[in-house]
């Protein structure tokens, strides 16, 4: 891992064109938050310029088969901040898929995740916000089940609908429809004494066979749950109690591992890889990048984040190294 202290723009300026594979963050946002260095509060057209400026010398590192994921939120008073630096990357990059990542979620009676509800009788309470994937032409692979885990049948109310029975229909039918219309028939039911339809689907049932726990796309709405601060701090030996100071260096907004690594495997890297986070913060994509096993750097203009980041990944690989030793 590689970390570097300085301006994101002049930093990158002296890469090697095409030498990064994947950018992955989430650069300041404009909206006032209180970092300890960086002044949150340019006028829109001077944010959205220093934008396309640091987005350019992205373009430039990037190859050309590359990924870059850009998270950005936004706030009730200001919500087309997301969007307007969406609109200025749209100059030099295609949007190949726009994510929602969700940071707490109700189902039924039960929630699931950490979020600050806020007191209003405007609004309700933000807990998404917008992980823009884009790719220079708009048409780079990626590997969609590296993130899915096995199909989960659904309980309870509406079940039936779920059952192994019921999706084993669901597969054949969809083949039955599939050949039909090869062969030029509006309806399955049209050609069912056919022979060659028959035949084709007695084929199509060998080459696809029914999978009823396989794993399955889980879509462009990604669940990741912050991290809690007492864990966090526990992962850099802080000897105090959990704290927004011993658990990020006071960093006023901050990504759960979860979401890089989610990337990462998303874009299908292999361990020669290089990934890139121009907007470091507290180092949470290099940790994404140690736990997959790829190659990272990390540039931030503030040394006391980048201090931070690096003890967080001694730490991690200490430890990992200490339980490699026991066994």
């Amino acid at each position: 891992m590689k970390l570097i202290c300085g301006d994101s723009v002049i930093e990158m300026a002296k890469m090697a064109p095409e030498s990064v594979r994947c950018v992955i963050t989430s650069p300041p946002y404009n909206l006032g938050v209180s970092y300890n260095k960086y002044d949150d509060n340019l006028p829109r057209k001077e944010y959205l310029e220093w934008t396309s400026k640091w987005v350019k010398e992205v373009k430039r590192i990037l190859t050309f088969d590359g990924h870059f994921f850009l998270n950005v939120g936004y706030t009730n008073q200001d919500p087309w901040v997301a969007m307007d630096v969406a609109q200025e990357v749209r100059k030099y990059f295609v949007l190949q898929n726009n994510i929602t990542w969700i940071k707490h979620i109700k189902i039924d009676k039960d929630t699931y995740g950490i979020y600050k509800p806020i007191k209003s009788e405007r609004y309700t309470t933000p807990t998404n916000e917008s992980v823009f994937h884009f790719t220079k032409n708009g048409d780079i692979k990626v590997d969609r089940l590296s993130i899915s885990g096995e199909y989960s049948p659904r309980k309870g109310r509406y079940a039936a609908s779920y059952t192994e029975e019921a999706s084993l229909k669901r597969h054949e039918a969809d083949l039955r429809r599939r050949i039909a219309k090869q062969m030029g028939h509006k309806d399955w039911r049209d050609c069912l004494e056919n022979s060659e339809f028959q035949k084709k689907y007695q084929e199509a049932l060998q080459a696809k066979p029914f999978q009823y726990l396989a794993a399955k796309d889980e879509g462009n709405s990604w669940y990741i749950p912050y991290t809690p601060i007492a864990l966090l701090a526990k992962e850099v030996e802080a000897d105090e109690k959990g704290t927004k100071a011993t658990g990020r260096a006071d960093h006023p907004a901050t990504f759960p591992v979860g979401l890089p690594k989610r990337c990462i495997q998303f874009a299908g890297l292999k361990k020669k890889d290089v990934v890139l986070d121009p907007f470091l913060g507290t180092g949470t994509t290099l940790m994404a990048c140690l736990k997959l096993g790829v190659r990272g750097i990390g540039i931030d203009l503030d040394e006391h984040y980048i201090t931070f980041a690096q003890h967080r990944i001694d730490c991690y690989i200490r430890n990992k190294e200490e339980v490699q030793s026991k066994n």
